[in-house]
């Protein structure tokens, strides 16, 4: 599409679930469309007149993909615009968009975003956005890209002059903090010790477990129930690496894929990452045990 056109022109099968979503759509245009070779992605770029609420932005997707195929087989990507008058510039935008910069955030980037949360934000002139944050490794790691991610949508989708600058403060060190830190120490010294353990033990003794052994060969599982540690220890059976950071079974000769790239059509593939995020609970009378937990890569999240 070279020109714009009235979304329901574009989109006439298309009922919105909401009154709501009808008024919000009702002054926005379709500027481009896209489509995957096998048809089950299509990229819709809009352009309002006013902001729209990320929240919106995800429903209207769900609700176009149902209008386009009920089988849930096409998936719907907006990438929204906005057109706005000229009594707007950086600073009132963000006062109005900042609920909605973070719901997009906590959605698309939830590291990013449990940075970005605890920062302090605050505009010098109408702008330049400062965003000073907890001076810690995550935070270096995270700048760069919390920068340009902010930056776009100020310059990218709103179309303002917006420059951001990233600061750094000291971490107070809080009651809660501190708990945390010591609990997690307590853990890392209980698993080192039950490791110890383990390893003297004579390898005739039979273990007193009375969890199933993993069929892959691991000689344990060990997490903490509030998810501040997660670690697994276990022999290196069908291959093995010279590698210290591997420390459950084998190094993976495949090469990784971007946790942002991976789509419902990918099918089998291989991803590094962090596990950030970790709870286990006993099902099936203690017999089982159910491990959950988020692995980030820094481009995106699974879990």
């Amino acid at each position: 599409m070279s020109s714009k056109k009235p979304f329901f022109e574009v989109f006439p099968k298309y009922e919105p679930d909401t009154a709501e979503i009808r008024d919000i759509l009702s002054g926005v245009s379709v500027t481009g469309i896209s489509m995957s070779s096998d048809r089950s992605r299509v990229e819709v770029s809009i352009v309002s007149p006013h902001p729209v609420h990320k929240k919106d932005i995800y429903a209207i997707q769900k609700e176009l993909a149902r209008s386009l195929d009920d089988k849930g087989r096409v998936r719907v990507r907006l990438h929204e615009h906005f057109a706005l008058s000229s009594q707007y510039n950086a600073a009132n935008l963000y006062e109005e968009y900042k609920g909605s910069i973070a719901y997009g955030m906590k959605a698309e980037q939830p590291v990013m975003y449990s940075v970005y949360h605890q920062a302090k934000k605050s505009f010098e002139g109408t702008d330049r956005l400062v965003v000073t944050l907890e001076d810690t490794i995550v935070a270096h790691d995270l700048a760069g890209k919390l920068g340009e991610y902010l930056t776009d949508i100020f310059t990218e989708t709103a179309g303002l002059s917006c420059s951001v600058s990233i600061k750094y403060e000291k971490a107070e060190a809080s009651p809660e903090r501190l708990e945390a830190e010591k609990r997690v120490q307590r853990e890392i010294a209980a698993i080192s010790g039950r490791l110890q353990q383990a390893a003297e033990k004579p390898v005739t003794e039979k273990p007193k477990s009375t969890r199933r052994t993993p069929r892959s060969g691991g000689a344990g599982t060990y997490g903490s129930r509030d998810g501040a540690f997660f670690r697994k220890q276990g022999q290196n059976n069908g291959g093995s690496t010279d590698d210290p950071a591997v420390i459950y079974k084998r190094d993976v000769p495949e090469q990784s894929v971007p946790i942002a790239d991976i789509d419902g059509e990918a099918g089998e593939v291989t991803i590094r990452g962090e596990v950030i995020t970790y709870e286990d609970k006993e099902v099936k009378d203690g017999t089982l045990l159910m491990m959950k937990f988020d692995i980030t890569d820094y481009t995106d999240t699974i879990g």
